[in-house]
């Protein structure tokens, strides 16, 4: 299964996206056969799904595999791994090219909270999350550079 997530990321970078799907659903299947399931695994590989779908125009094809993947993560992962995160951005970055850019400030800074409340202020993820933020304020200079300001 980790042979063929590699090559889906391969082809996914080559924009070929419809065999990075069929590769990543095969290695799915694999990794959900497998006890106890390698959670971690499988949040990453429903990320690579709905990166392809977003690329591919399929907005809400996208925003299924994103949203499930998110909601795995927040269930397994502890606060600060870096998958969570990368659902977090993911989702952010989807609701911007959906011009729904409220809603990913929203996400970001909702989680953001949680993760000042429960990670120190120095975390890696406290940062990532207020980039994001920096990049959704593009219209609001005085806003993005707080947030890339603190993010430092």
């Amino acid at each position: 299964a980790r042979i063929q997530v590699n090559i889906a990321v391969i082809h996914a970078n080559n924009k070929k996206y419809g065999e990075a799907i069929d590769l990543c659903i095969k290695a799915r299947e694999i990794l959900q056969q497998i006890y106890p399931q390698p959670y971690d695994n499988i949040i990453y590989v429903q990320g690579i799904l709905g990166h392809c779908h977003a690329q591919n125009k399929e907005y809400q094809i996208a925003e299924d595999y994103y949203v499930a993947a998110f909601k795995m993560s927040k269930k397994i992962l502890s606060i600060g791994h870096r998958l969570r995160v990368n659902c977090i951005k993911a989702l952010a970055d989807l609701y911007k090219e959906r011009e729904m850019k409220q809603m990913a400030i929203d996400l970001c800074q909702k989680n953001l909270f949680l993760y000042k409340k429960y990670l120190p202020a120095y975390h890696i993820s406290i940062a990532y999350l207020l980039v994001k933020l920096g990049e959704l304020y593009e219209d609001d200079d005085i806003r993005k550079i707080a947030s890339l300001r603190r993010a430092l």
